[in-house]
């Protein structure tokens, strides 16, 4: 899409292989060089070619479900010659949330390996990553949203840290409560902090010490700026990415976008690290 000029954007190209699902659904992106790496809810991680904006292509598509028992990836990250994939497990519906590291460059000449070569490399899963499906690296830790279905009785939504400096062997470090039952479905890094967001709340969380992570503040989205009628089914603060003080917020069951400013100084500084 062109979007040189925001008032008049231009779709360009369309990729579209619905009849196999290898691109259905994408959830989690990242761009690395000429190469955007996706997860689908499907079941797959994709590689798309975007050195020509105009004519992207696909290039590599692993099934993941079919071969390593990810149900359904809903993001995906990147640091070294690795990607991360977080799969939430039915939210619930399963006992465990599941973690997988994957090796996708080649170490020597830093080249994007075909889809065939990607190995996994890492993995782990445990109950308390029930309901992980937004994934942010920072350094060597990797900051996990986990949310879970609130028919389910597991553990109340967190954001959780992972210590991934040895990709074969990641562990599970800390976490901190969510506070708001529809548990955090997005989350952005800025400096050293962490906004997960889900339901109608967002939070802002110090981790220059993952090791030790320290709410700061916790954020309710105001009834009035969204839908104040009484049919409000209460899944926003959806996602959300910050910019210059300001955190922009996709209120996914209002069908409507929100823009909040941060005056807290303690945050702002340390988004700027």
């Amino acid at each position: 899409m062109n979007i040189s000029d925001p008032t008049n954007a231009v779709f360009l190209k369309k990729i579209s292989e619905r009849t196999d699902l290898k691109i259905d659904k994408i959830n989690g992106m990242f761009k690395r060089g000429d190469t955007v790496f996706a997860a689908n809810k499907s079941g797959w991680i994709n590689a798309f070619d975007v050195s020509k904006l105009n004519s992207p292509s696909l290039v590599g598509a692993l099934n993941v479900s079919k071969k390593f028992d990810l149900m359904n990836p809903h993001d995906i990250d990147t640091f070294g010659d690795y990607a991360i994939i977080v799969d939430p497990r039915k939210f619930g519906r399963f006992p465990t949330g599941k973690i997988a590291i994957f090796r996708i460059t080649d170490e020597s000449s830093g080249q994007t390996l075909s889809s065939d070569n990607w190995v996994l490399t890492g993995e782990i899963e445990n109950k308390k990553l029930v309901g992980v499906n937004r994934v942010q690296v920072s350094g060597t830790f990797a900051f996990v949203a986990c949310s879970w279905n609130e028919e389910t009785v597991y553990p109340k939504p967190i954001l959780g840290v992972i210590d991934i400096s040895n990709p074969h062997f990641p562990r599970f470090i800390t976490s901190t409560p969510f506070f708001d039952k529809r548990g955090p479905n997005g989350l952005t890094i800025a400096g050293k902090i962490a906004f997960p967001a889900g339901g109608e709340t967002v939070e802002a969380i110090d981790i220059s010490n993952p090791n030790q992570p320290i709410k700061l503040g916790s954020q309710k989205l105001p009834a009035s700026n969204i839908n104040p009628g009484t049919s409000r089914k209460g899944d926003n603060a959806h996602d959300l990415v910050y910019r210059d003080g300001l955190l922009y917020v996709s209120c996914q069951s209002d069908d409507s976008f929100m823009i909040l400013n941060i005056t807290d100084e303690r945050i702002l500084d340390l988004a700027a690290q």
